[in-house]
C-alpha cells in the first residue's frame, strides 16, 4: 500500500499555477524568425510573437514607410508545460506600397498588401529547470493579397486599388529555445 501511494504522490501534478515564458526561434509561432512571449497555466498557454515578417516583403522595393507584423497562438501540453503539444499559430503582415516608382514624394498614393498565415504544429518541448527547447511540425494556409499592378501608369490615370488575393499550402516547423519565467 505505502509503495503506491509513493508512485502517486511521485506521479501527481502541481498544483494549477500562472506560468510565463520568453524564449526565440524560428516558425510561424516566431513571425518566421524572432521572439515569442507565452502566458498560460499548467497545461494551456498563449503567446504573442515578432519577428522577420514585420520587415515586409523581401522584394517590396517601392514600399512606403510603415508596416508590420505580429504572430499569435495558442498550445496544449501534455505534461506541465512540457512533453507533447499540439498549437495553433496565426500571423498578419501588412505594408504599404507606392503607386508610382518615384517616391518618396509626401502627397504619393500608396496601396496595401497584406500575408495572414494559419497554420498547426505538433511538436515536444524540453523542459530542464526554466530552461527548454521546443521543435515541431506542421502545416497550414497563407493567404496573401498583393498590391495591384497599373501597368506603368501614375495617378490620375492609375486608381489604386488591392490587387487579387491567392492562397498557398505551407509547411510549418517550429525550433525554439527559451525560460520559464
Amino acid at each position: 500500500m505505502s509503495l503506491l501511494l509513493a508512485l502517486a504522490l511521485a506521479f501527481a501534478e502541481p498544483e494549477e499555477a500562472l506560468h510565463g515564458g520568453l524564449s526565440a526561434g524560428a516558425g510561424f509561432a516566431y513571425d518566421l524568425a524572432g521572439i515569442r512571449v507565452e502566458l498560460g497555466n499548467n497545461h494551456f498557454g498563449v503567446y504573442a510573437g515578432w519577428g522577420l515578417l514585420s520587415f515586409g516583403p523581401v522584394s517590396c522595393y517601392d514600399c512606403a514607410s510603415g508596416g508590420g507584423s505580429l504572430s499569435i497562438g495558442a498550445r496544449w501540453y501534455a505534461g506541465v508545460r512540457r512533453g507533447w503539444f499540439g498549437s495553433m499559430n496565426f500571423s498578419q503582415t501588412w505594408w504599404s506600397e507606392y503607386v508610382h516608382y518615384d517616391p518618396p514624394y509626401t502627397s504619393a498614393q500608396t496601396i496595401p498588401g497584406h500575408i495572414s498565415t494559419a497554420t498547426a504544429v505538433a511538436g515536444y518541448r524540453f523542459l530542464w529547470s526554466s530552461f527548454f527547447v521546443e521543435v515541431g511540425l506542421g502545416g497550414g494556409v497563407l493567404r496573401f493579397r498583393e498590391p495591384s499592378v497599373c501597368g506603368g501608369q501614375v495617378p490620375p490615370n492609375c486608381v489604386a486599388s488591392l490587387g487579387k488575393a491567392g492562397y498557398r499550402i505551407i509547411p510549418d516547423a517550429v525550433l525554439g529555445l527559451g525560460f520559464e519565467l
